[in-house]
């Protein structure tokens, strides 16, 4: 049964103008005229005690916000956009995409539900150009509205950006010491939840993300095995997320492509189309044997796009005598093929 399409939260009108009034002061000081996106600094939730690490951008003058990452995959997300490990696939970030965006924009560029939420807590005296839009951004989800809860934090979060900010106008590369690995966090003072006090912070490690247990329904495989079919050509394998809106899940989200084609003919043997799914592997690893048993031929080498993947369809590959190699595919949708480039 489809969802309904997800409404967006109730947020009380009074917490509302608090998170504007908030908003506000910190667009006064216009921070990014001394801040670059690299001047970090971190939050720390005074109710669910998250680190939010704070970046602020505009310096360039094209685009005003204030983002907020969310615990250690947001930061881990963060590094990782920082050292461009995203560039020339930048559709995957939302994959791993965990942060709040406040983006400060002309009233014409809001959309219908931020201009009915101004226009419902009567909210006056926000500077023109510079009216904030407040989203999250979950793994695998497109930005959301924020809820209760989100704005209180955001209510803090922006309490502290404005105290760092006045603290280190002429100094905004002292929030951040990258070589010993360590910012400047906010925190509630006891007893006064609406003031904070600085302190050290250094930085989470590197989340790995540890490899799954390689595919192992041997009944599967061994079916395949028994239907003794030639091997014949080299198949392409990968995944990749479709640009559209896709709503049968309650919030909107870009759905997860998993594409498999002949590399001699460019015929397209696979086409799946699921929700995000941090397990991934094992639905392509199944559709890859659905495309053996439906075209009743097993290729030679199966080239694969995705390490994960590749582990995952080891045993399989062994079993089946197929040779596998992990190679880099970028799909270019609008032709329907891939582009390939071999991983250095």
């Amino acid at each position: 049964m489809k969802k309904k399409k997800e409404k967006a939260p109730k947020v009380s009108p009074k917490i509302w103008r608090e998170l504007y009034d908030n908003a506000n002061e910190f667009v006064k000081l216009e921070p990014w005229k001394k801040f670059y996106d690299s001047d970090l600094f971190a939050v720390k939730d005074p109710k669910s005690e998250m680190i939010g690490y704070c970046c602020i951008m505009g310096a360039l003058s094209q685009f005003y916000a204030l983002a907020v990452y969310r615990g250690d995959e947001g930061f881990n997300c963060y590094r990782k956009t920082m050292n461009r490990e995203f560039e020339n696939r930048e559709e995957m970030i939302i994959f791993e995409s965990n942060h709040f965006m406040v983006e400060f924009s002309p009233l014409n560029d809001l959309d219908h539900n931020d201009k009915k939420i101004l226009k419902k807590v009567k909210q006056h005296g926000l500077i023109p150009g510079y009216i904030p839009s407040f989203r999250i951004a979950s793994p695998g989800y497109f930005p959301w509205y924020i809820n209760e809860e989100e704005a209180r934090f955001l209510i803090f979060t922006f309490k502290c950006a404005c105290n760092v900010v006045n603290r280190y106008r002429n100094d905004p590369e002292k929030v951040v010491d990258f070589q010993n690995n360590r910012c400047l966090l906010c925190v509630s003072k006891e007893e006064q939840e609406d003031t904070c006090v600085f302190k050290v912070h250094t930085f989470p490690q590197l989340i790995q993300r540890e490899m799954p247990e390689p595919f192992k329904d041997w009944d599967k495989i061994e079916d395949v095995k028994k239907m003794e079919l030639t091997q014949v050509g080299v198949w392409e394998a990968g995944y990749t997320l479709f640009t559209a809106v896709i709503e049968d899940h309650g919030r909107p989200y870009p759905p997860q492509v998993f594409l498999m084609v002949d590399q001699e003919s460019f015929f397209i043997l696979s086409v799946e189309m699921n929700p995000f799914d941090p397990d991934y592997h094992e639905k392509f690893c199944l559709a890859i044997l659905k495309s053996i048993y439906k075209h009743k031929r097993i290729p030679k080498k199966l080239e694969l796009s995705d390490p994960t993947l590749f582990h995952y369809m080891t045993p399989i590959a062994d079993r089946l005598d197929i040779e596998i190699k992990l190679r880099n595919f970028e799909w270019c949708m609008s032709e329907s093929h891939w582009t390939e480039s071999c991983y250095q």
